[in-house]
């Protein structure tokens, strides 16, 4: 299955994936390695809450915007 097969299925059937990749990292123990970007990008984000923990949400403000 290539990618533009999966941009043309339903969002219930790409959600289902998404679980069952997710499943598939989570019951498989090797590391995973991030590209450099996306670790940056995390530390950036976390020094940001470090210096203004303002910006930081609870779980019902978080679930209110997943929510919507």
């Amino acid at each position: 299955m290539d990618i533009s097969t999966l941009h043309q299925l339903p969002n219930d059937q790409k959600l289902q994936i998404i679980f069952e990749l997710w499943d598939a990292l989570a019951s498989n123990h090797a590391p995973i390695e991030l590209p450099d970007e996306v670790i940056a990008e995390a530390h950036r984000r976390c020094e940001e809450l470090l210096a203004d923990p303002e910006k930081a949400i609870d779980d019902e403000e978080m679930w209110r915007r997943v929510d919507g």
